[in-house]
């Protein structure tokens, strides 16, 4: 049974007891497109899009990368870090003890909210055996590599077993807009706690998103009236701004910035290997596949057997989980499907 969360309220319908002691409200518009940010993962949800809960998640992320990194006095000591997020954004604490967050968020209904489907399927030709082949479009401006996990599956595509049908994901349309209310009544929230809170904001509205694939731009937002971060602002909490050529728009931003990610980590040549047959992905010059191959002991001395053996997994420093999806049919003999997650965590 899935509980859903309560129905969007404007501001002005929410009654408090007391006044807010810091309250701020903050127009969003999103600039491209949103996949999932419902109840359920990666399915848009029309009637609740975007959710507080998933939000606050966002805003907590952003608000322990800058209290950890901040140019004064950075709280670099994971149990004190832990300890100062629970009390502002709430938590268990020792004996499963429950803080409530001193932070409320509250969204207004966002509009328009238009789902259609990521990309289609057309016929393009016949194979060899005289079944159909198809190509796969990506629709409205959406760069293949940021959403090539919710293309579902080819409809020409044959396994052994059979692949069940999966069609490809619906994603919600730029330009829905709602409104964002952050406040707190607590009275223990000091100018210096909602400064944190409001740098929070502004940093993930530079660098997060709604829903799934935020870290390949989708479901990036606009907040009506708040500056981007300039290079000097990055650079004080330890990291790198570079700019690149102006597009005129978020979505040629995004196709441009995607495609040297697509380079940077499946370039012919330079991440992959140019030959081989068909348009099928050529072999990795990434060590992953050949650290998993050794540690498993498979392919040892098949068609695939591992070249690099440093036994390093250097794509980890993206973020995990990592699933690494090798040849399923067992005659190939290679590994069974692999995840790679930080030890004893899943992210």
């Amino acid at each position: 049974m899935r509980i859903r969360e309560p129905a969007f309220s404007p501001p002005e319908e929410i009654a408090q007891s007391l006044p807010a002691r810091y309250c701020e409200t903050f127009k969003v518009t999103t600039v491209t497109p949103v996949l999932g940010g419902g109840i359920e993962t990666g399915v848009a949800d029309r009637e609740m899009p975007v959710r507080g809960t998933a939000i606050r998640g966002q805003l907590r992320y952003w608000w322990r990368f800058l209290v950890s990194h901040r140019p004064q006095d950075p709280v670099t000591d994971t149990q004190q870090l832990f300890a100062l997020e629970r009390d502002i954004w709430g938590g268990m604490g020792e004996n499963n003890q429950d803080y409530a967050s001193k932070i409320n968020i509250r969204i207004g209904k966002p509009k328009p909210v238009i789902v259609k489907t990521c990309c289609k399927y057309t016929k393009n030709g016949i194979k060899d055996n005289g079944e159909p082949q198809y190509k796969v479009e990506f629709l409205h401006y959406i760069p293949p590599y940021a959403l090539f996990s919710a293309k579902g599956k080819n409809p020409g595509e044959r396994s052994n077993p059979p692949l069940q049908e999966e069609k490809p994901a619906d994603v919600i349309l730029p330009d829905m807009t709602f409104s964002l209310t952050i406040e707190t009544h607590h009275p223990e929230v000091t100018q210096e706690h909602w400064q944190s809170v409001k740098d929070a904001v502004k940093w993930w509205a530079n660098f997060g998103g709604l829903g799934a694939r935020t870290r390949r731009g989708a479901g990036s937002i606009e907040i009506k009236g708040m500056p981007a971060l300039e290079k000097n602002d990055v650079e004080s909490f330890g990291c790198k701004l570079v700019v690149g050529s102006q597009p005129t728009n978020a979505s040629q931003a995004w196709s441009a910035a995607i495609n040297k990610l697509y380079l940077f980590r499946q370039g012919k040549d330079l991440r992959r290997r140019s030959r081989g047959n068909g348009n099928k992905p050529k072999r990795s010059y990434w060590p992953e596949p050949d650290s998993i191959r050794t540690i498993t002991g498979k392919n040892a001395k098949g068609k695939h057997r591992p070249i690099d053996t440093s036994g390093t997994f250097p794509r980890a420093a993206f973020g995990l989980p990592i699933i690494f999806d090798f040849n399923v049919n067992p005659a190939v003999g290679e590994p069974p499907k692999t995840e790679l997650t930080p030890k004893n965590s899943k992210r």
